[in-house]
C-alpha cells in the first residue's frame, strides 16, 4: 500500500517532508529544531512530529514493525 504524498508543514514543502521522513526512517535521526516558545521552534516541533508520523506511515504500509526499525537505526 503506498502512502499518499504529504501537504506542506511549516512552511516546508512536501517534497522536503518526505525526504526527511525516509531518512529518519532509515537512520532514526531527525531533523534538527529550535528550542523554546518562539513562533519558529513551534513551528519546528510541528514539522519534526510530521515527520515522525509520515515515517510511521511508511513503515506501516512496508510492513516494518517498530523492532525492525530500531533494529535498523542501530546498524545504520
Amino acid at each position: 500500500m503506498d502512502v499518499p504524498a504529504p501537504q506542506g508543514v511549516a512552511g516546508r514543502s512536501p517534497r522536503s517532508l518526505q525526504t526527511d521522513a525516509e531518512y529518519y526512517l532509515q537512520t532514526g535521526k531527525l531533523p534538527t529544531v529550535r528550542g523554546g516558545r518562539s513562533p519558529v521552534a513551534i513551528q519546528d516541533s510541528q514539522y519534526r512530529r510530521a515527520v515522525q508520523n509520515y515515517a510511521g506511515a511508511i513503515a506501516q504500509s512496508r510492513g516494518v514493525t517498530t523492532e525492525q526499525s530500531a533494529e535498523m537505526w542501530r546498524t545504520a
